[in-house]
């Protein structure tokens, strides 16, 4: 695995720390401010890291025992 394929994995498995925890600030801090992205539930845009924190709000308030997890990640650099 190349060290940049490393370093993917590292920041998606803190979001996913960061997510379970409910540490939404620190989620958000490793999105750029102009992210744009789309809701898996309700399959809006979504623009900017303030859409975003709403999104995420919307998960923990919903289910409130919610966890994420990454099954079997794969990360291809090309």
């Amino acid at each position: 695995m190349t060290d940049t394929a490393r370093q993917i994995l590292r920041i998606e498995r803190q979001q996913v720390a960061d997510f379970n925890r409910g540490r939404i600030p620190a989620l958000l801090r490793s999105f750029d401010p102009s992210f744009v992205g789309f809701s898996s539930t309700r399959h809006p845009r979504i623009a900017g890291r303030n859409a975003l924190s709403r999104t995420f709000h919307f998960y923990l308030k919903q289910a409130p025992k919610l966890t994420y997890s990454i099954a079997q990640p794969r990360v291809q650099v090309y």
